[in-house]
């Protein structure tokens, strides 16, 4: 398994479906209960959750930053998501479009994300 890292890509449960996800930062318990969350660059500890950018499925290995329900809004979609929300960490090399907009997914990364 990958360990979850920020500026990773990863596939993640939202809105009832899969998608892909990149993760913008992550966030873990800093004591006991009731004490503060603090930001991680790596989950070396119990991730409390993640924030992250949600890409849909679009064409074959293009996904894109834009979900079709917000299209009329041409608005980026960004979640707060609990660990047991990341499936797992997505293989290989992605890559993002100058705009931001649209997500290239590896052959391996992709070939996970339709076997789930």
């Amino acid at each position: 398994h990958l360990p979850l890292q920020a500026e990773q890509y990863c596939i993640v449960i939202y809105d009832n479906g899969l998608y892909i996800a990149k993760v913008l930062a992550i966030y873990s318990r800093t004591g006991g209960k009731g004490t503060a969350h603090a930001g991680l660059s790596t989950n070396i500890g119990l991730v409390s959750y993640a924030s992250v950018q949600i890409f849909e499925p679009w064409l074959q290995t293009r996904f894109r930053a834009i979900l079709a329900k917000v299209v009329h809004l041409r608005s980026l979609t960004f979640a707060h998501h609990m660990s047991d929300e990341v499936v797992t960490m997505l293989p290989g090399t992605q890559t993002l479009t100058a705009d931001k907009t649209t997500l290239e997914v590896d052959p391996v990364g992709y070939s996970l994300f339709l076997q789930l």
